[in-house]
């Protein structure tokens, strides 16, 4: 297997912290005091039975979601949930169809496995939703797996229940999976049912990191039918056998204790409250448009003038010390990706200065 660079993570490892006004995080700060998360010294457990996933933590998830514990495999983070399932079910010459456009990691984990990738197409005249009689034309024997996002990443816009229903039923008349990136969807609100209970052959994958701010324990899942937990494990026993427990507990601890709700309820009103600021400041560019993300912290503004979003995002970091994910790390060189997770003084200083670097490219 000869795994790509992906460049989109190293751009994010090593470019925003540069600058003072970073519009383009995909997750939310930890928006809650050390005294809020109420932990203790008694909850940093440096060792502990996890081999199999740590028990309390899987019955917590399997409350909080709905979901039996025989069908979640805890992994860290989300990423490696996805590269997990592809590397259980993708064998070479499988096709896997994912959406364009798309989170990088999630298009770069099949070719390697031998598989060929088909792209469906999230189209902004469609607010981003998947054409179905697309779909059905590209969907072959061959199909093994049918990869999208819900909150759609990078515009934030939503799948509905009907419409995954509808994916579901046409990649089961050629016995494929449907695997759903779930990590942005609790921006939705709680109680919101994962994908992977509207039928026999959807997974998903989510994690404690967007929502919840809390990437640093990188504790993400799978739900899944029993096999596939089971070749997970198989799996991952040739690469990082278990999670740090100390992350495990630390992750049940603040689901069982409140804090991770509490955090999740304050992301959510920050979202709302800045998607107010940044829907008026679009509303006033002639130069952008925009199709109004479901929820959550990210959107995706398209230039309406043939702007290459390389040159604007280098403009902006160079003259202005502002940064925005660049469209074309999402197969899409005419928008951008704007984050609007962060502190209000930030956002509200960041979008004007996005302000003059569009008009520089009036000039």
């Amino acid at each position: 297997m000869n795994f790509q660079a992906v460049n989109y993570m190293d751009w994010a490892k090593t470019v925003p912290a540069r600058f003072a006004y970073n519009l383009c995080a995909s997750g939310i700060n930890l928006l809650a005091s050390s005294d809020e998360l109420k932990i203790s010294t008694d909850d940093i457990l440096l060792g502990g039975d996890n081999f199999f996933g740590y028990a309390p933590l899987r019955t917590e998830i399997s409350a909080w979601y709905g979901v039996p514990e025989k069908n979640i495999f805890i992994t860290q983070g989300t990423s490696l949930a996805n590269f997990l399932i592809a590397a259980a079910e993708v064998q070479p010459g499988d096709e896997v169809i994912v959406e364009q456009p798309a989170y990088e990691p999630l298009l770069t984990i099949f070719e390697p496995l031998g598989a060929v990738v088909r792209r469906i197409l999230r189209r902004p005249e469609n607010n981003y939703a998947v054409d179905i009689d697309e779909l059905k034309k590209i969907l072959t024997k061959k199909t093994k797996l049918i990869v999208l996002t819900t909150l759609h990443n990078p515009t934030g816009m939503r799948m509905t229940e009907q419409q995954l229903r509808e994916v579901g039923t046409i990649a089961a008349s050629v016995g494929a999976w449907v695997m759903v990136d779930e990590v942005y969807q609790d921006f939705l609100g709680e109680n919101i049912p994962p994908a992977f209970l509207l039928g026999s052959n959807f997974i998903t994958t989510s994690s404690l990191t967007k929502v919840y701010g809390l990437g640093g324990l990188r504790v993400g899942w799978v739900f899944a039918p029993e096999r596939l937990v089971r070749r997970m494990y198989e799996i991952n026993n040739n690469m990082g056998v278990n999670n740090p427990f100390p992350a495990d507990h630390l992750g049940y601890v603040l689901m069982k204790n409140g804090s991770a709700g509490l955090i999740a309820k304050r992301a959510r009103e920050r979202a709302k409250k800045h998607w107010g600021i940044v829907k008026e400041f679009i509303s006033n560019r002639g130069d952008l448009s925009i199709v109004e993300p479901s929820a959550g912290i990210i959107c995706f503004p398209r230039f309406r003038t043939g702007v290459s979003s390389k040159a604007f995002a280098e403009h902006l970091q160079g003259k202005y010390q502002t940064v925005v994910a660049p469209g074309y790390f999402f197969e899409d060189d005419g928008g951008f990706r704007l984050g609007f997770g962060c502190e209000e003084n930030i956002l509200r200083d960041g979008l004007s200065r996005l302000a003059n670097a569009l008009d520089d490219f009036k000039k």
